[in-house]
């Protein structure tokens, strides 16, 4: 618990100097290297990509040592919504890439935390308080406890960037990724849906016909 009130105060600090300019290299006209936030990235992957120990790591790693190659996986004829494309990847970087789940963890971590931390940075009208809110709920600890979760979160805020910029059809192609690492990421389908005016008849015959089905 410690070294997570340090790490959320040192991420406060950093979310404030990357909402406030500071050490924020700019490049282009639209483009500029966020030297604080590439840190805060690179010292919660350390956290989650190194650990040894917490919640199902164990298991994650005892399933990565274990994992079948990609063919044997395909030929068990995995269900869609029985999270294929994870261990897809988990089975092709434990035969084709390295036996070593340390360095799996690594990989997934940053993808997973650049993502996340990435979306609440754009969106996000107080970064600071927002990193707040992100320790408090638990957020830092999902890519941790939950691989397949964090994954399809992640893939999921790319998919909902898509989506508050117009492209739906990009939105569900995303989606479909984010369902293929995990099936719960499926109840962001009907996300479109509150794009606009909120709380109109159609929503509200939309949430009754959802939860009746």
């Amino acid at each position: 618990m410690i070294k997570l009130m340090i790490l959320l105060g040192v991420s406060m600090i950093l979310a404030y100097c990357s909402q406030n300019g500071i050490l924020v290299v700019p490049l282009t006209q639209k483009r500029k290297l966020d030297i604080p936030l590439i840190v805060m990235v690179i010292m919660l992957t350390i956290l989650v990509g190194l650990r040894t120990q917490y919640d199902d790591t164990q298991n994650y790693a005892s399933t990565f040592v274990d994992c079948p190659t990609v063919s044997k996986y395909l030929d068990s004829d995995p269900d869609f919504f029985s999270n294929p494309l994870f261990y897809i990847v988990q089975s092709y970087f434990r035969h084709n890439v390295m036996n070593n789940y340390h360095l799996f963890f690594f990989v997934i971590a940053i993808f997973t935390l650049t993502c996340i931390l990435w979306f609440i940075r754009k969106y996000s009208s107080n970064f600071p308080f927002s990193m707040l809110i992100f320790f408090s709920i638990g957020m830092i600890l999902v890519p941790m406890s939950a691989m397949k979760q964090g994954l399809a979160i992640a893939v999921a805020v790319i998919a909902i960037d898509q989506l508050l910029k117009g492209h739906y059809i990009r939105f569900y192609l995303i989606l479909t990724i984010a369902v293929l690492f995990h099936a719960y990421a499926i109840l962001l389908v009907v996300l479109p849906l509150f794009i606009g005016r909120p709380w109109t008849i159609f929503t509200y015959v939309t949430i009754g016909a959802v939860v009746f089905v």
